[in-house]
Order: structure tokens, then sequence, then C-alpha cells
């Protein structure tokens, strides 16, 4: 509840509903009365409460909603004024909202929403020059986004955006010639030189339509230039690019029919195109199950690249095939035979000739079974000499088996010979 008072009503309501309900009408005049005292100490809650229970017992009567409707307003406009002075603008906004829908004649209540909104966007114009200043691209594009929200036509959030915009394209690829016949372009547009001195005129002058005309002719002149320019980044499919240039139509005249179909239309491909990214991302990580979840989720928005989500999607076995195939190469060098195996056989199972999966395999059995008939043949030799030759044989084919290695370095100590490395180990 509010404790300062504050004064809200122009015109006394006890005046304007005894006018309307005269002669027999004294109790709502009294009722009135009351309430307006209330709201004049700035007990607002308290006459909101009051004015809500008298309406609801006669609700037929106009002049309980008419007095619950300026209660409304009053507590509204007080409350909202107490948040924005606490700089908690966002929801004070919201409540200056409200009261502009409960009385749309206020002018109180429009002044002070509008008035909220140009702070708003001031604070968050000033975020973003502090991000444009700092190098931060993104965040200052961001900031500049919200003070546009709140203000579209506020001159300097819109240079600032369409400034970064040329950047950030210059940053993705695109040529110097580019970037600086863009600077040249919005340095035109902003006020700088032509339209500067066209709105001086009238500012002198309003209505001038020399001058009306001419600027006209200068911003469609620009508009149509960077229009230009995202329609040929569109064609060549950088579509990142040219959702950016777009966007720059569309803070240089907002509204435009057709820049904003094409920026719209860029946002659904470049984001279709980052999703490609990140497919072919979870593609090299092995996740084949993401990047099909990927894939069909991209060809359900995109238009312009249906046909590569398709083509990939189509590709995507193959490739976590090939990844299979180079997962057991890879067992197969580090002599894990009976995996690399395995991997074959899970290869082979889909594709019958994929690669030279077959020959491979049966070049991997053939080692692990002459291994275990060398080591069951090394059990039964007589001699050690003989014994240490058979599983020196086995050590040639696989040098992790089972427990070779340790029998061969037992025997060549018990006969005293020089403990050689093993064919996998490093070299010292």
């Amino acid at each position: 509840m509010l404790n300062r008072p504050v004064a809200l009503l122009q015109s006394p309501v006890s005046a304007l509903l005894l006018a309307a309900c005269a002669g027999s009408r004294a109790s709502i005049a009294g009722d009135a009365t009351r309430l307006e005292d209330l709201m004049t100490r700035g007990r607002f809650e308290e006459a909101v409460r009051e004015a809500a229970e008298l309406r609801e017992n006669d609700p037929s009567e106009g002049a309980y909603v008419e007095l619950h409707r300026k209660a409304s307003l009053g507590y509204l406009l007080a409350v909202g004024r107490q948040v924005t002075f606490e700089n908690r603008d966002e929801a004070a906004l919201e409540i200056f909202a409200r009261a502009v829908e409960v009385a749309p004649e206020s002018e109180q209540a429009r002044e002070w929403y509008h008035k909220t909104r140009t702070k708003l966007a001031l604070r968050w114009n000033l975020i973003g020059e502090e991000f444009h200043a700092n190098g931060n691209i993104d965040g200052a594009l961001e900031a500049y986004g919200k003070a546009l929200e709140y203000e579209p036509e506020m001159l300097s959030a819109r240079e600032g955006a369409a400034q970064l915009l040329l950047v950030k394209n210059f940053q993705e690829g695109l040529s110097n010639r580019y970037y600086n016949e863009g600077v040249r372009a919005l340095h035109d547009y902003f006020l700088r030189v032509s339209r500067g001195r066209f709105q001086y005129t009238q500012k002198y002058d309003p209505g001038d339509p020399r001058a009306e005309q001419r600027e006209d002719e200068v911003e469609t002149r620009l508009a149509e230039q960077r229009f230009s320019q995202a329609t040929a980044l569109e064609a060549a499919g950088k579509y990142a690019a040219a959702r950016n240039e777009y966007y720059i139509v569309l803070l240089m005249k907002p509204g435009d029919p057709a820049a904003q179909a094409g920026y719209d239309r860029m946002k659904i491909e470049s984001d279709a195109k980052h999703t490609l990214e990140e497919a072919a991302m979870a593609t090299l990580r092995g996740d084949f199950d993401s990047a099909r979840d990927l894939l069909q989720g991209g060809q359900e928005k995109t238009t312009m690249q249906r046909q590569i989500f398709e083509d990939r999607l189509a590709t995507l076995d193959d490739d976590r095939v090939r990844a299979q195939y180079e997962q057991a190469v890879i067992l197969e060098g580090d002599f894990q035979f009976e995996e690399a195996a395995t991997a074959y056989r899970h290869i082979l199972e889909e594709r019958q000739w994929f690669e030279d999966a077959r020959a491979r395999l049966e070049f991997v059995e053939e080692r692990i079974e002459r291994s275990a008939e060398l080591y069951e043949q090394a059990g039964t030799v007589g001699s050690e000499e003989d014994r240490l030759k058979v599983l020196g044989e086995i050590e040639l084919y696989w040098p992790e088996y089972k427990d070779v290695r340790e029998q061969i370095i037992a025997l060549r100590r018990k006969l005293g010979l020089e403990i050689v490395p093993a064919p996998s180990d490093p070299p010292r």
C-alpha cells in the first residue's frame, strides 16, 4: 500500500458522478466523495477495494463501474510511478500499459507509458554502445535490438546496429569493398549528409514538400542498394549475411514488407544452415543418432536447402559405416584382433563389400586362429629352446596375445639370453 499522497485526478470524481446522477442519487455521490478522499490521501488500494465491492453489489449501476475504473487508474499510476522511481522500468512499463488499457483517454497514463519506453530504450542503447566499444558485437546487437523494441525510431540504435551488421558480415568473409561501400551508404543515410540537411529544413519549415520528397528519394535509393545486396547474398547461399542485410534495410525503412519477408526467410535458412553444421559436427563425433535427428528437424524447416538435407541424410549411413571401419582399422593396428574382427563382421552385415573389410577380416581371423594353434603347440614341445621359438612366432603375429610376452621373458632369462623389446613395445 502506498503511503505518499499523490494527486492523480484532474477533475473531482464526485463532480463527475453528481452530474450524471442527479436528485435521488445522493448515496452514489457520497460513495464517490469518500473514495475520492481515499485517493487524494494516497490510499489507492483501499479505494480500489471499496470501489470493487460497490460495483459487485450493484453491477448494473454505471456510476459504480466508472468509479471503479477511475480508482483502478489512480492505483495503477501511483504504483507504476513508485516502481519506475525504483528503476524497475520493465515492471513499471507493464503497469502503465495496464493503465492505458483501463483508461485510454488518460493523457497521464499515456505520458507515463511513453516516458518509460523512452527510458528503457535509452538504457539499452547505452548498453549497446558500451558493448560496441568493447568489441562485443553480438551483445551490442542484442542491446540495440532491445532499444529499438521500445523506440523503433531511435536513430542512434538503428545506426549502431546497422554498422555492426556490416562488421559481422565482413568477419564472415565478405570483402573489404563490400564493407567500405556499406559504411559509406550508412554514413549518407543516417543524417550525416543528405538526410540531415533535409530534416534541418523541415525543422524550420515543417511539411516543406520539396524537402520531404528529396528525403524520401534518398531513403529509397539507399535502402534499395542494401536490398539489392541482400538478394545477391541470398542467391549466393550466404543466408546469414543476407539476413543481416535485410535487417539493415529494416533499420533504414522499418516495416518494409519485402525486407521483412526476406529477413524472415533468411532467418529460417541461416538457422537451417547452422543445423547442417551441427549435424556435421555430430557426425565427426560419431554421434549419428543426434546427427540424424538434427537433419530431419532441419529438413522440415528449410525451403531452399531441402535437397542438401536429403543428400546428407542419404549419406549418413555411409558416414556411420565408414566411422566403424576406421575404428576397426585402429583396433587391428593396436593388435586388438578379436575386437577388430567383431567390428569388421558388423560392417559386413550391413555392407557386404565395404572397402577391404572382408579381406581385413580374413587376415585378422587368420592371425587369431594361427596364434591359438601356436600357443597350444608351445605347451607340448619338449625343449625350452623349441618352446621359445614357437612363442616368438606368436609374438610376431600377435605381441599381446595372452601371456606370451611374460613366458618369453622368463625363458630368455632362464637360458641367459638378452631381453629384446617386443614388436609392439615403443622404442627407448
